[in-house]
């Protein structure tokens, strides 16, 4: 990720390291025109194993080389066959964002999250490595907690927890130690809200 990244300048508050934000990262139109793309996606409920979420998704994968994007055995994700060009040109635009190649996304995910609905505690899946989101509709509060110590799941230290507002349009990238060594939530939301999510894969550390 470029230095100009991870300038204090561009934040609101002191966050972890490894997190970046920043507001406006898309245009209104660039916006409404991905919204009018979402309302025609095949989304359906997000699965966790033996449990159903409140969001619906749908998700893309990397393509082989006859430009299909494989299907995963994650519960959690719809396959959604080929990446929309909006998707594409909005992953080209993160790519460039966050320093690193748009054929570095192994992962795109389309979120719709209806009013009232939250996100728990938890870390992305350690198969990936950077994550970036994108928002659209609904403003959104995302929370960040030190990984708690065994045994203290429920506990939030308020002292230890960042909060970041994810207005629409506005990007955050994780990396390095947010991924590793901390948990994120989200509130319910207020009104609809959508979110991109995009991930690289994890670095192969086997010759280590």
């Amino acid at each position: 990720m470029t230095d100009h990244l991870i300038q204090p300048a561009l934040f609101d508050v002191e966050l972890p390291h490894g997190l970046v934000h920043r507001q406006e990262f898309i245009s209104r139109g660039e916006e409404a025109a991905l919204l009018a793309l979402f309302a025609t996606l095949p989304l359906r409920e997000a699965r966790f194993k033996t449990y159903y979420a409140r969001r619906r998704v749908i998700s893309f994968h990397a393509a082989d080389g006859a430009g299909r994007y494989a299907s995963t055995d994650d519960d959690d994700l719809a396959p959604g066959g080929s990446l929309p060009d909006l998707l594409g040109d909005l992953q080209r635009k993160v790519a460039a964002f966050a320093g690193v190649a748009a054929a570095d996304f192994v992962h795109v995910l389309v979120s719709e999250y209806r009013p009232g609905t939250p996100i728990g505690w938890h870390r992305d899946k350690p198969r990936y490595g950077l994550v970036a989101g994108i928002s659209f509709g609904s403003r959104a509060r995302m929370r960040f907690r030190p990984l708690p110590a065994p045994g203290q799941w429920n506990r939030v230290d308020p002292k230890t927890l960042v909060v970041v507002d994810l207005e629409p349009r506005s990007i955050y990238v994780m990396k390095d130690a947010i991924r590793t060594q901390w948990q994120h939530s989200l509130p319910p939301v207020p009104d609809l809200r959508y979110s991109v999510t995009m991930r690289t894969a994890a670095p192969d550390r086997s010759g280590a």
